[in-house]
């Protein structure tokens, strides 16, 4: 948070460490923005742990997480400008390594001053 504009990537191993560190993630990063007018640049990176160890592997659960969005879901904007502005994270689910590359590179070259928290769940053997 003291850094918005630099690439910062935490990697939950097998969303393990997520259920400890929710709280901060609840306070500081999807709401900091709202509470004290700072944002954050922060991606976190959330292998989802789903391959073939059950749902019990992994705690980094994603209705967690889009619960925590601040996007209306009764109301699709088009403008992708306003899209960007008024969000408070971006939860993205990269299928390839292009993919994954891209979400980077858009959280390092945002052409808007609000950059926020991006979350990326993906499953380590799709990255491959």
């Amino acid at each position: 948070m003291n850094s918005p504009d630099a690439l910062t990537i935490w990697e939950a191993q097998f969303g393990d460490f997520a259920n400890g560190a929710q709280t901060i993630i609840d306070t500081f990063i999807v709401s900091g923005e709202q509470k004290w007018h700072r944002h954050s640049g922060l991606i976190l990176n959330l292998p989802h742990g789903y391959e073939g160890q059950g749902p019990e592997h992994s705690s980094a659960r994603m209705e967690r997480f889009l619960q925590q969005s601040n996007e209306d879901s009764d109301e699709f904007t088009m403008d992708e400008v306003k899209a960007d502005v008024d969000v408070n994270i971006h939860i993205v689910i990269p299928t390839t390594p292009a993919q994954y590359f891209h979400a980077l590179r858009r959280q390092v070259c945002a052409l808007y001053v609000v950059v926020v928290f991006t979350i990326v769940a993906f499953s380590a053997s799709t990255l491959c």
